[in-house]
């Protein structure tokens, strides 16, 4: 590897050296000032032109942050990857990462930004509202950037990933108390009687009563047909969801992974939940008449047959949590109170994660447990008893 030096002015250096040819195959030069004596100037440019063939220099780019991590989720979806995924990692970019970091020249990128930026996160975050988001979402954004640094590492334009020595120590945080207090809010105090209550007899009920009791995801039980469910056999296949996706509209998707495709056993009294739910549809359906487009589903648009939006479901479902005093408890808190109730219930982590669709019995574990050391005896009690009542038992 090449490499020259010129004086500029008495004491002042100019070192010229190249660096590894790129991916294009073109060549690269660095030059860096230096000030001292010729022996020093000298020794200075044979310990850079070693450190650049070693890969730990980074030739000089115009590039920023937020275009290089832009250009890189296009290219990921353009190779095929989930629009879900090209969904979730564009929000987690344009609302977490791009307005802290996202001006900075890519090789000036340091560990100190990366952790400033998770320490911003952590303290005043939030997109919406004063204070910080959840140490998930940190953990989100921590996994993202860490893998779009690692392809500009790979393609040399940065000599390490500034995240990787960044990374923040998430493992063992719990989640946090208001969360905690929300599933304790609804295992234990009466938060999950006076849901069910308020929500029989809309269109609500059968959706709250899949996320608790079965566990399903928001966009499961929109994306459920009834085709997916055998009610002589007492099952439900978990084989699509519906999502909104930017630019598309509504979609439905397959499980991202073959454990989320899946097969879940209903408890009697889900069984004759939709028994019931089938026969008020077609009634429903001979009613309206020629403007029922029937869409297969299982929850549907009353006016239409369509399916109902996430939105609709997450906006509707707030109302009446609100109305019931537990307008912090998010549609998702349901999941994580199945998931609870069965830890409770003293359920295998690996059933409770296959009934969930995990692909790694570690993801329940640390989602779901930090609520049980909460739970006094009493306490735990009564979620037991209540549950094995709902089940049937």
């Amino acid at each position: 590897m090449k490499g020259n030096l010129t004086e500029r002015k008495p004491g002042v250096w100019e070192l010229r050296f190249d660096l590894p040819r790129g991916v294009d195959g073109k060549r690269r030069l660095k030059t860096v000032t230096f000030h001292g004596g010729v022996r020093a100037a000298q020794k200075e440019l044979a310990r850079l032109i070693s450190e650049g063939q070693a890969g730990k220099i980074a030739p000089a780019s115009r590039t920023t942050v937020e275009q290089y991590i832009t250009g890189w989720l296009e290219k990921r979806a353009a190779e095929g990857l989930s629009p879900v995924t090209i969904e979730t990692w564009g929000y987690l970019m344009r609302g977490y990462i791009i307005p802290h970091v996202g001006s900075l020249p890519l090789n000036k990128l340091s560990e100190v930004h990366v952790d400033g930026l998770y320490t911003t996160l952590r303290t005043s975050g939030r997109r919406k509202g004063e204070g910080g988001v959840s140490a998930r979402t940190v953990h989100h954004v921590h996994r993202l950037l860490s893998e779009v640094l690692k392809s500009a590492v790979r393609l040399k334009l940065i000599p390490s990933n500034p995240a990787e020595f960044a990374a923040p120590r998430l493992t063992d945080q719990p989640r946090s108390v208001a969360e905690k207090d929300r599933i304790k809010e609804l295992l234990t105090g009466g938060g999950m009687q006076r849901l069910l209550s308020e929500a029989e007899g809309s269109w609500l009920h059968l959706p709250i009563l899949f996320a608790l009791f079965l566990g399903l995801r928001r966009g499961e039980c929109l994306g459920l047909r009834w085709q997916d469910v055998d009610l002589k056999r007492g099952e439900l296949r978990v084989e699509q969801a519906l999502k909104f996706i930017r630019g598309k509209g509504l979609v439905f998707l397959p499980p991202k992974t073959e454990s989320g495709r899946r097969t879940v056993r209903l408890p009697e009294f889900i069984v004759a939940e939709l028994v019931k739910h089938k026969a008020a549809q077609a009634a429903h359906r001979l009613q309206i008449g020629p403007g029922w487009q029937d869409s297969g589903l299982v929850i549907q648009q009353d006016d239409t047959g369509g399916p109902r939006t996430p939105d609709n479901l997450t906006h509707a479902y707030a109302k009446l949590a609100d109305r019931v005093g537990l307008g912090v408890l998010h549609f998702h808190d349901l999941r994580h109170g199945n998931a609870t109730l069965l830890m409770v219930a003293g359920v295998s982590t690996k059933a409770i994660s296959a009934r969930l669709g995990h692909s790694d019995t570690q993801i329940t574990r640390d989602l779901y447990q930090h609520v049980l050391p909460e739970m006094d005896d009493e306490a735990a009690s009564k979620t037991d008893d209540f549950f094995k009542k709902a089940m049937g038992g």
